[in-house]
């Protein structure tokens, strides 16, 4: 768990970061573990914060990430959410798995998925890891990183 100290620090440098933003809505923050801090709230403007592909949801994290890490002094992993649109997010590339597989089960070819987050991808190799008629593989660079399923 963080300190005392810590603690106070991340939540003052995240009431300011939001309050610059125009974001006055409550903001939960959980400490998962020693390194890892979950924010999240609801906000009217979520779309713009959340951005398109959750591109802009994923560049605050980090730039959030890195401001309360310089203050601490130490790595932190910083996981938010918006209006719980990580969470939809993962139930419906938990979804989108169990589909792909069994096409790829009845077709016996490989598919590809869109490009994704890196959070995105793990999500997908996560449910497919039970599956023992397929397997999953990350390929490609940068933001034209995906998965391809493969029959075993």
């Amino acid at each position: 768990m963080f300190k005392p100290s810590e603690t106070e620090k991340i939540k003052k440098t995240v009431k300011d970061f939001f309050n610059f933003l125009g974001i006055t809505s409550p903001i939960k923050i959980e400490e998962i573990n020693s390194d890892t801090i979950k924010l999240s709230f609801w906000a009217e403007e979520a779309p713009f914060f959340i951005g398109e592909r959750g591109e802009t949801l994923v560049e605050t994290q980090n730039l959030l990430k890195k401001i309360i890490a310089k203050q601490l002094g130490r790595h932190l992993f910083v996981d938010l959410d918006i209006n719980n649109y990580k969470e939809k997010k993962a139930k419906y590339l938990e979804d989108l798995a169990r589909t792909a597989a069994d096409q790829v089960t009845l077709t016996k070819k490989p598919q590809s998925l869109k490009p994704m987050w890196s959070w995105e991808r793990r999500i997908i190799h996560a449910v497919l890891t039970d599956r023992h008629n397929v397997y999953s593989q990350s390929t490609g660079h940068g933001n034209q990183r995906h998965i391809v399923i493969y029959p075993s």
